[in-house]
Formats: C-alpha cells, sequence, structure tokens
C-alpha cells in the first residue's frame, strides 16, 4: 500500500495493490514506473489537456497503432500511463513506443469495469496523500466508520448516521433511542426503510443533496419523525454517501459550516472503507464470475463463496441502455452495488458480480427447499428491489434458473439472460420476469438465432406478404396478424385495423389468393402465425 506522507502513487504499486483480477502491467517503461498523480479520460475530439503524472484512461482504444500513437502523444506530457481494455493489442510497436515515451500500458481486465478502475485508483490516491496526523484523525483509526459517526454525534450534539448512495447504513452513533422510529428500522436493517427512501425521492431530497455543496434541512415526512440535517460525503465530484443527523430545527450557520467541514473528514475515512473493501468485492467478484461460467473451478469458488452444499438461483440485471459509456459504467455499478446491498439484507452470503453490461447474483438457499419455492422467493427479492429503485434507474430484472449445485449454475444464467434479452428487445416486456412469464418471445429469438445461424430464413405465405407489402405499400400482414390474433374473430380484427368487417373480409380473401396460404388448414395458421411473431420480435431478416 502507498506510503504515508505523498500525493502521488507510484504505478506499479497501484497494480499490485489492484491484483491481476483487474489490472496487469501490459508493457513497462524504459525505466522507473512514474508516480501517478491523477486520473484523466482520454476523449479523441479534445485537445489533449493532460497533467503530468495522470494516468490515462484509452476508454474504446483499439488497435496497435493508436495505441502507440496516444503513447507518444502521452510521453510528451509525462503522463504516468495509459490504461487499454483486454486484450490489450500490444505488440513490438507499443512496446517499443513503451520504452521510448518512458509511459508504461495497463491492461483492465475485459469484465471489470472503468468506473470500478476510477474509485479504486482514486481511493488509493486519496490514501496515499494522508499524513499521519491525518491517518489517525484524532485517534480514530482510518476507516473506522463508527468511531467518526460517534465523533461526528459528539461534536454536533444530536445523534448522526451515515449511509452510502443506495441508503444502507454504514454507520451510526450512539443516542439513536433519542431518534423516532424510521431511524431504529434503519439501524435493524441496515437499510433504510424503503417507504422513507421512496419519499425522500419523490421529494427531490436526494437530487438536492447530489447538487448541493452545503447542509440542507429536511422537514419531517411522517408523525413523530424528527427533521434532519443532511450533506452529501463527496470525493471531488463523485458523492460516495450521506450523513444524516436528527434535529428540531436547521443548523445556526456556524454549525452548518462546521458540518460541512466534518463530512470531508468523513470522505477520507469512507475511501478508506470503501478501498479496504473494494479488494474484498473484487475477490467475491471473481469467484462469482467463475461460479457463473462453470468448468473446472467453480465448485472451488462456489465452495469459497459459502455456496456449495445447497441449491442455487441467478438473478440478473441491466440497463436498457444501448452500450455502456463512461457515465453508463458508472450507473451500472451502482445497480451492482444497489442489487448487492439489497438482496444481502436477506441472503449474507450473496455473491454479486458484473460481467460485461450485465449484474449477475448468486443466491444460497437450503437444499430442502423446492425448486418452485426457491423461484417464488428469488422473484419476490427482484420485484422488491425494482420498487426500490423506483423511478431512480431503468432496469429490467431477470430471474434465472435454479441449480442443485455449483456445476449447474452456468444453465441457470443462460436461462436469466434469455430473459434479460426478452425485457431489453420488447417495449411491452415487464420489468420483472422469470422464463416462464416470457418463454414464448425467448423462445422465438432463440429460434431466430438459429435460423441466422445457418444462413437460412422463413418461407412460405408471410414471407410473400411481407415482400407484397414492401412493394406495394399494402397491410396484408398487419390484417393477417390482427385475424390470428383475434383467434379468427373477423369483427375484433377489422375493429383493431379500424376497418368495416366487409373490408376485412376482402383484404383476407385476397391475401390468401396472393400467398396461396389454407387458413382452414390448422398448422398452415400455427405456421404464419409463428412466422409472423418472429418477424414481430426477431425482425424483417427472418
Amino acid at each position: 500500500m502507498p506510503e504515508a506522507n505523498q500525493d502521488h502513487v507510484r504505478l506499479d504499486r497501484i497494480v499490485d495493490t489492484l491484483g491481476q483480477s483487474l489490472v496487469s502491467l501490459a508493457a513497462p517503461p524504459d525505466g522507473e514506473f512514474a508516480e501517478v498523480t491523477t486520473i484523466v479520460i482520454h476523449d479523441p475530439h479534445d485537445a489533449p489537456d493532460w497533467p503530468a503524472g495522470a494516468l490515462l484512461f484509452a476508454v474504446g482504444l483499439r488497435g496497435p497503432v493508436a495505441v502507440a500513437e496516444l503513447l507518444r502523444r502521452a510521453g510528451e506530457r509525462n503522463l504516468a500511463g495509459v490504461v487499454v481494455k483486454a486484450p490489450a493489442p500490444v505488440d513490438r510497436t507499443v512496446r517499443a513506443a513503451a520504452a521510448e515515451s518512458g509511459v508504461a500500458v495497463v491492461e483492465l481486465a475485459h469484465d471489470a469495469s472503468w468506473a470500478y478502475l476510477s474509485d479504486a485508483v482514486r481511493a488509493l490516491l486519496a490514501a496515499g496523500r494522508l499524513t499521519p496526523a491525518d491517518t489517525q484523525l484524532s485517534g480514530l483509526a482510518a476507516g473506522d466508520l463508527f468511531a467518526v459517526v460517534n465523533a461526528v454525534s459528539a461534536l454536533l450534539g444530536t445523534a448522526v448516521s451515515l449511509e452510502d448512495r443506495t441508503s444502507q447504513v454504514l454507520a451510526w452513533s450512539a443516542r439513536q433511542e433519542e431518534v423516532d422510529q424510521a431511524r431504529i428500522e434503519g439501524i435493524v436493517g441496515r437499510q433504510a426503510p424503503q417507504w422513507l427512501t421512496h419519499s425522500l425521492n419523490s421529494r427531490g431530497v436526494f437530487r438536492a443533496l447530489d447538487a448541493s455543496q452545503e447542509p440542507i434541512y429536511v422537514e419531517s415526512i411522517s408523525p413523530g419523525m424528527l427533521p434532519r440535517m443532511a450533506i452529501a460525503v463527496r470525493a471531488g465530484a463523485e458523492v460516495l454517501g450521506y450523513l444524516w443527523a436528527a434535529v428540531r430545527e436547521p443548523f445556526p450557520a456556524a454549525v452548518a459550516r462546521e458540518f460541512l467541514e466534518i463530512s470531508k473528514v468523513v470522505a477520507i475515512h469512507l475511501l478508506h472503507y470503501r478501498a479496504r473493501l473494494d479488494g474484498q468485492n473484487t475477490l467475491r467478484a471473481d469467484l462469482a464470475a467463475s461460479v457463473l461460467h462453470g468448468g473446472e473451478q467453480a465448485g472451488d469458488a462456489a465452495a469459497r463463496l459459502g455456496l456449495a452444499g445447497g441449491k442455487i438461483s441467478v438473478l440478473a440485471a441491466q440497463t436498457v441502455q444501448e452500450g455502456l459509456d463512461v457515465a453508463g459504467e458508472v450507473a451500472l455499478r451502482r445497480i451492482a452495488d444497489s442489487f448487492t446491498v439489497h438482496l444481502a439484507a436477506f441472503h449474507s452470503r450473496a455473491a454479486g458480480t458484473v460481467v460485461g453490461e450485465v449484474v449477475y447474483v448468486l443466491l444460497p438457499w437450503p437444499s430442502a427447499m423446492t425448486v418452485a419455492e426457491v423461484r417464488t422467493r428469488s422473484a419476490q427479492l427482484a420485484t422488491d428491489f425494482a420498487a426500490r429503485l423506483g423511478e431512480r434507474g431503468d432496469v429490467v430484472l431477470a430471474v434465472g434458473g435454479v441449480a442443485d449445485g455449483p456445476d449447474q449454475v452456468e444453465y441457470a444464467r443462460i436461462e436469466a439472460e434469455r430473459v434479460l434479452r426478452v425485457l431489453r428487445e420488447q417495449p411491452d416486456a415487464p420489468r420483472v420476469a422469470a422464463l416462464a412469464d416470457v418463454q414464448l418471445p425467448a423462445l422465438m429469438l432463440r429460434l431466430a438465432d438459429l435460423l441466422r445461424a445457418d444462413g437460412q430464413r422463413l418461407r412460405g405465405p408471410v414471407e410473400t406478404l411481407a415482400r407484397h407489402d414492401a412493394e406495394q405499400r399494402t397491410r396484408f400482414t398487419d390484417s393477417l396478424r390482427a385475424y390470428l390474433d383475434a383467434f379468427g374473430d373477423v369483427n375484433a380484427a377489422a375493429r383493431r385495423m379500424h376497418v368495416h368487417p366487409n373490408t376485412f373480409r376482402y383484404r383476407l380473401r385476397r391475401l390468401c389468393e396472393l400467398s396461396g396460404l389454407d387458413l382452414a388448414d390448422a398448422d398452415a395458421r400455427l405456421q404464419a402465425h409463428v412466422h409472423l411473431r418472429m418477424i414481430q420480435l426477431a425482425g424483417e431478416d427472418i
């Protein structure tokens, strides 16, 4: 770990501290490693304004030629290193550029997020900037949140609690019995009550806290509940959490200023806490990924996570956003943290990880429970989490399969991924679902994938009608879909198409003549209906 009395941390120490599961050295400089002083994001459309000692995140950069050119530019500005996503495009040209420029190339694991790396490096830099006096902060061990919050309580003369951005209660001071039932519920459950966070969110309290550098006064929300003075705990521009002080009236100006200064001290402790916790979470995330993808290491990884010896269910969450930029990576990290915290309140051995753009959580269950019971309980947990998110995230959640042991978790994960695909691609899909809820569209999409893989497409009457519609601007496929969806009820189908029943009957006869479709043949009707549904779900190329 970095030594005290530093305002920088050497790059090789950062790599060693974070570990190979997150980052590794892809191309060393020619000479000593540089000192990292800050983090910057590479934007190819902006003129580089990189301070010396910066660690450059080359988000989206691909190809050895581009990396080598970036290294040369980074060397001109005395940067410490360039980070690229695995697999790093390191060849002879890149190694030569790294040696010549004195700028190292660091590889970020392919399934790790840029936001996670940013948090981890920032925490290490913050720890490196502490002086020996700061490290203890008036005799308090760095990262001891309970001691810090009790000290804050003594300074302010009231009960204080510290929560993270997901409203998990991280620490609380003495005198909580003087507050109210909402505070007691939060401490007992280690999570602010759902009704309280929903009310605060609907009133814009979290938005106000995130936007303000000053403490804000929060009026009482329910009878018997005390008002609060609250402030966001920040590391630079990032909000790490919130301090809540129970009050009967707003702080005087002098106390409010003191509260602001206190929050800066708490931020240092919270960064220490997160740096230590992140190391533990990285290990658990790596083990969870091993279980999810099966193979020889799955059993050992499950045992180390405490998941062996019972049933395991898989839950998965994903944003509906296409692709992830840096802001999307941050949002995904927050979803992962929120999901894991929410489930940990019910399952202390729940293990989560982020793979690509999906958050996965493994939940252990007693072997005596039936598969139906596990599915029901898992679905309820996912539904509760969606309700907790409210409008704060456009997220879909899939309830995957149930495995009897680690060797079957891979299949449970695949089931969850099929559900997620339906939830993301279908505008009318629910927010939370299991395979039983979306089995037909999931099957249609799977069949479409198989056809495309074989270089095939469906033929027959529907293809003929679709081609006629495209050439003549008719609506025969829509008319046929309305008829089949209405189980052959002409009046109902005509209403869907907004035409007179007689007009619809004419269209029906005409489309049968054009396509050769025999609506009296049950197999022909089924084939046509399946084809129409696949076009609707998977696109016109089926």
